[in-house]
């Protein structure tokens, strides 16, 4: 039975050849460079979300001010003027 080369039995130093050390350092590039792109995604669609909820707040609060003049007998875009 082998030992996995980077986890050697207690007390023994780990051997990983140049291939190995050279493979592990570019995943480990690899996966910084995802984390950091991935980072920068999750950070524009946070403020996308920020920018989306205060449209949305305020397209609550047109409707809200809409509904309540039309329950209170105020003018709507559709009523004709009074010159007509």
């Amino acid at each position: 039975m082998s030992q996995d080369p980077i986890v050697a039995g207690a007390g023994s130093q780990p051997e990983v050849s140049q291939d190995e050390l050279i493979e592990l350092q570019s995943r480990l590039s690899f996966q910084e460079d995802t984390i950091n792109e991935l980072s920068n995604i999750v950070a524009r669609q946070d403020r996308q979300l920020q920018a989306l909820t205060k449209q949305l707040s305020s397209l609550a609060r047109k409707f809200d001010e809409a509904t309540f003049d039309r329950d209170q007998g105020g003018s709507t875009a559709d009523e004709r003027p009074p010159h007509y």
